[in-house]
């Protein structure tokens, strides 16, 4: 699994520079969630806090559309659930996530950029014997500052919304699957450095 995201994402790199212009860049945040379990019968929402650390960039076709992507690394921290107090998240287990999206861009003056998207991503995380594969919807939004002809500070948020999640379970080397039906938004403010090329 993981040899594939790093295969797709350096495929995405490397077509990205046919396009006209872009950036490629580091961004670190939290990743806030509000997630429901539309199986359990009791009515509770999760919330979870992660630590967010993500490699992005964009390449635009013209001067307003283009194509995103990322690759980043979730951490779980705190959880609470329904109204008690958040609590550390023991043993976490590491979320990667990649996404894809179409970009828009709107540039005010020559240093500064609104930029939204709209896509989807991918989720995995795993630990001994359980893992997870999520499928969701992922948009965008944020502010690019040139500072230096190459280099632009990202202030931003992405927003994701899950569509499909799948746990699968392996004991005795028999892996069993099922489909969660979860509901709920995610929410990424975040902070970055590009290159802008």
């Amino acid at each position: 699994m993981k040899k594939t995201i790093v295969i797709v994402s350096l495929l995405l790199l490397a077509a990205g520079f046919a396009f006209a212009d872009g950036w490629i860049g580091v961004g670190t945040g939290a990743d806030i969630k509000w997630i429901k379990n539309a199986d359990s019968p009791v009515d509770i929402t999760t919330t979870e806090i992660d630590y967010y650390l993500g490699a992005s960039g964009a390449h635009y076709f013209g001067d307003s559309a283009g194509l995103g992507y990322s690759v980043s690394m979730l951490y779980p921290l705190m959880e609470k659930v329904g109204e008690s107090d958040f609590h550390d998240i023991k043993n976490p287990d590491i979320i990667v996530k990649t996404s894809l999206s179409f970009q828009f861009k709107h540039d005010f003056s020559r240093s500064v950029s609104l930029e939204a998207g709209a896509g989807a991503y991918y989720a995995y995380s795993s630990q001994e014997v359980n893992s997870n594969h999520q499928i969701g919807i992922e948009g965008n939004v944020g502010l690019s500052f040139g500072v230096l002809d190459h280099l632009a500070l990202k202030l931003g948020a992405k927003v994701l919304v899950p569509v499909c999640t799948i746990k699968s379970t392996t004991v005795l080397g028999v892996t069993e699957e099922f489909s969660v039906s979860e509901y709920g938004v995610g929410v990424i403010p975040y902070l970055g450095v590009a290159y802008s090329y």
